[in-house]
């Protein structure tokens, strides 16, 4: 239900102009009402007062009005805006260039260069939220400040942007920076709920759920007869005002407690204490999450607050996490290591088993000489059982020789890569813009192998037909890599990132498996066909399980280099199980988690629902006595 949310503004304006009060909801018309060009605002109020909630509002009346009111020419003048959150920027990066990046992230389809070139454009509105979160402790509100220096005195001194913060937080970046903070800009200011629409609220709720416990009258009634109490103080804000919602669907008896706070803390104590209880109570009844009791998610819900602290405390987003970071959790330097050994072993154990069930047949028969009387011919077992032997002998040999050189390679650059954003391809048939982009960039990759293939091959169509096929291989990769048009058609399911980067990897894969063995058969034939004698040997046969071979290991070597992402997932979700510091099944829990209120989506990364409540969890757990269960 719709918490209706009051503002108070203070315009650049003249009074006539615009409003003065509104709801929330209305906040888009506000903004139109200040003229043209597009103004500058800064949205204040109170810690869960709905700062997020308006400036989402915003985003979204203002797409709907520049969707309405435009024609395509006009659109495409006018600036898109975009809520990005300014959590994890240094305050000494280029405040454009960090746009660009967070852009980036937060879209994973749109290309860095049309990023920058929209940016540097002025066709991104930036409504940017977080800026009471950007700072630690030690730096003092140095990088908020940083950030509105740069928005009023390099080139986005005059660019329409709209700026979220904590009432108290901006006015102490105002002090600091002795001015008013964003230059230029009118102000809005969400206001406290009243006690009479907060027992307004707690009864159309009530009524909407059809429950008839008299314990939702109890407190309604106790905050609007005595407004000034600690239940009426703390419930003021829609953050609060829901998490006790919340809890009182959940376990009336809670409202017994809750009038008995003696003060706003221990009300918000009390309230985020109950939120995972009564998300394990109201649990699907399915063995997928027969482990999550509540002592089990408050441990994972408190590794993952504690690794954003920490992502905030070294200069990252401490706000949000997607799954292809969620290998953080794990612990950096321990998922990546055990993330290069995995990679590395699981190609030494490819290269032995396929060089034992491939190679070791093909090169068996090789070793008998064709002109061999029938009666000296081994028999069937005899050639199975030198098979077998011999297969094992190549497993062993590879597993050590290759598997420990060019697995153990391929496991240390995996593991060097701090960052490993998910891959995404589209499934859908590409446009024909899509094919013109490819093709000269497949043309000039051809072109380059054709090249050198030419001048280290004898034979003279090589060069010609291997460029070809290094051409069509660059083309299917590049048409089929997700673009910015994909990001503007099609929404990314945030549960779905690793899935897309496995699949990429699959497709890449396959990609480089067909292309070796062409690759090989193309290069190696002609050979064949100049020399009788090596036809005449049996060694024309035995390059179809060697081209083979070589595709099982650019398969695999592809499939890891190209799903870092995967890979790192997966091994994160081994530690996970050993260590149970968090969900064995991370995707299934966080989404969980957020169809049960305990975490939000923003993009395709997962937030707490409030700063506020990441905190708290961060504290030690409550003894008995303060549980909600008593």
């Amino acid at each position: 239900m719709f918490m209706r949310v009051g503002f108070t503004t203070v315009s650049r304006s003249t009074p006539g102009e615009t409003i003065e009060s509104a709801d929330v909801s209305d906040i888009a018309a506000y903004y139109d009402l200040l003229g043209e060009p597009l103004p500058r605002l800064v949205v204040l109020g109170e810690p869960g007062s709905g700062k997020t909630v308006a400036a989402i509002h915003l985003v979204l009346g203002l797409l709907e009005t520049r969707r309405n009111s435009a024609t395509d020419a006009q659109r495409a003048e006018q600036p898109v805006p975009v809520r990005v959150n300014a959590a994890g920027w240094d305050g000494e990066q280029d405040f454009s260039g960090w746009l660009t990046t967070r852009l980036g992230y937060d879209y994973p389809q749109l290309r860095p260069v049309l990023a920058r070139k929209l940016v540097e454009d002025g066709l991104i509105l930036p409504v940017i939220d977080g800026l009471d979160e950007m700072d630690t402790p030690d730096s003092r509100g140095s990088r908020a400040r940083a950030l509105l220096d740069q928005l009023n005195t390099t080139a986005w001194r005059n660019a329409p942007v709209v700026v979220v913060c904590r009432t108290a937080e901006f006015w102490k970046l105002c002090e600091l920076g002795g001015d008013n903070g964003l230059h230029g800009a009118a102000t809005v200011t969400l206001q406290p709920l009243p006690p009479d629409r907060i027992g307004e609220y707690l009864t159309a709720y009530r009524d909407a759920i059809g429950t008839a416990s008299r314990t939702w009258t109890e407190v309604s009634t106790r905050i609007t007869a005595e407004p000034d109490t600690a239940l009426a103080t703390a419930l003021h804000t829609p953050w609060m005002l829901g998490l006790a919602v919340n809890a009182l669907h959940h376990d009336p008896t809670t409202a017994e407690r809750l009038t008995g706070c003696a003060t706003p803390d221990a009300v918000e104590d009390l309230l985020f204490a109950a939120q995972i209880p009564a998300a394990v109570i109201g649990r699907e009844q399915h063995k997928r999450y027969r482990a999550y009791t509540s002592d089990n998610v408050r441990t994972w819900m408190q590794t993952l607050a504690r690794c954003l602290e920490h992502r905030r405390s070294t200069g990252g987003d401490g706000t949000a996490i997607r799954l292809d970071e969620i290998w953080e959790l794990a612990g950096t330097t321990r998922c990546r290591v055990w993330h290069a050994a995995t990679a590395a072993i699981l190609l030494a154990m490819t290269a032995g088993l396929s060089a034992s069930i491939i190679l070791g047949p093909a090169l068996l028969m090789l070793s008998y000489e064709p002109e061999m009387n029938t009666t000296s011919m081994p028999t069937p077992l005899h050639l199975i059982q030198t098979a077998i032997i011999l297969g094992l002998v190549l497993g062993i040999g590879f597993s050590l020789a290759f598997g420990l050189t060019f697995g153990l390679a391929a496991g240390v650059v995996v593991g060097l890569f701090k960052t490993v954003p998910a891959t995404r391809l589209v499934w859908q048939a590409p446009k024909r813009s899509r094919w013109r982009k490819a093709l000269p960039l497949g043309l000039v990759a051809g072109a380059g192998v054709g090249i050198v293939v030419r001048l280290v091959a004898s034979h003279h169509s090589s060069g010609l037909v291997l460029g070809i096929i290094a051409a069509l291989t660059f083309v299917l990769v590049i048409v089929f890599s997700a673009d910015a048009e994909d990001q503007l058609r099609h929404t990314v399911d945030e549960r779905h990132l690793i899935r897309n980067d496995l699949r990429a990897a699959a497709m890449i894969g396959a990609l480089a498996g067909i292309t070796s063995i062409a690759a090989l058969l193309l290069l190696a034939i002609p050979r064949l066909e100049t020399s009788s004698d090596l036809i005449m040997e049996g060694w024309a046969p035995g390059l179809i399980p060697v081209s083979v071979w070589f595709a099982i290991i650019f398969v695999t070597t592809f499939g890891l280099l190209i799903g870092r992402a995967s890979g790192r997932f997966l091994t994160a979700t081994l530690i996970f199980r050993k260590t149970g510091i968090f969900a064995a099944r991370p995707t299934v829990f966080l989404d969980w988690a957020r169809r049960n209120g305990l975490l939000r989506v923003n993009g395709t990364a997962y937030q707490f629902r409030h700063e506020t409540y990441r905190r708290w969890l961060q504290q030690p757990a409550p003894s008995a006595d303060e549980s909600p269960s008593n």
